[in-house]
């Protein structure tokens, strides 16, 4: 009886101690975690170019020695090849957001695949190869066009495909009129950076290039000088780390609805 009640105590404290230094391990993992994702980073993003205001934005980033991503309309990669070609030559990341940004994309699988792949070759053909793997949905993965189970297969067989959708948690909401005034852009780029629920050291900031888009070359100086003061690092979606993505899928700032070998059960 005992030696029952020795042997008891001794795996009590074995236990005790493989418990502790597991604890330990896990809170030293937690800090270096922690330390890796306290850098500030952010991704200056934009949709639906190459345009004239592509042009306009390329002077602004050269100028500021700062890298963006851009997601290209393929239809107007075709028109503007010269364009998406400065792009690439500057740096800055190209990724598909679609072919010809028509709501009927969503009306079926099929229709989106075509479209997509419609905008992989157009872009293609004018680079001499493939775009980035990133990518953007038009009116990003939370899209209320089309049914939800739809969209849900949608998000789910780009995953499948090894694609990455792209969202955003800042937006200055410069595509909800034709050449919102800067100091619209401005003020909602102030009223977004407010908001509570988002990582405060990861922003992705969602801006359009597009024709319709004038003003967002000449509000895009003053949203690079607030990152700029407040130190943050700027990079695109061609020099992430796989530790920065990590963390933007964990933050479900990309592949929001699908965690990494699941797939989307979301209504």
């Amino acid at each position: 009886m005992k030696k029952l009640k020795y042997s008891s105590v001794v795996v009590l404290i074995l236990i005790c101690i493989f418990c502790t230094f597991n604890l330990a391990l896990a809170e030293d993992n937690k800090k270096c975690t922690d330390k890796e994702y306290s850098k500030k980073i952010v991704y200056l993003t934009f949709d639906d170019g190459p345009t004239n205001n592509t042009l306009k934005i390329l002077k602004i980033l050269e100028e500021e020695n700062v890298k963006a991503t851009f997601f290209v309309i393929g239809e107007l990669a075709k028109e503007n090849s010269d364009i998406l070609k400065q792009v690439e030559g500057q740096g800055h990341e190209i990724c598909i957001h679609t072919y010809n940004h028509k709501n009927c994309i969503y009306s079926s699988k099929e229709e989106y695949w075509e479209d997509y792949n419609k905008a992989n070759k157009a872009i293609t053909d004018v680079l001499g190869h493939e775009p980035s793997k990133f990518m953007r949905m038009p009116g990003g993965s939370s899209t209320t066009i089309g049914d939800k189970g739809t969209v849900r297969a949608i998000r789910n067989e780009l995953c499948d495909e090894g694609l990455y959708y792209v969202d955003w948690n800042i937006s200055i909401e410069d595509a909800l009129s034709t050449n919102v005034p800067v100091e619209k852009l401005l003020s909602t780029f102030k009223k977004e950076l407010k908001k509570t629920f988002i990582d405060p050291n990861t922003a992705i900031v969602l801006m359009h290039d597009g024709a319709s888009n004038s003003t967002t070359p000449k509000a895009l100086p003053s949203i690079i000088k607030y990152f700029k003061d407040n130190d943050y690092e700027f990079k695109n979606f061609g020099d992430i780390s796989e530790e920065e993505l990590s963390h933007l899928l964990n933050q479900r700032q990309i592949n929001k609805y699908n965690q990494p070998k699941q797939t989307d059960a979301s209504n």
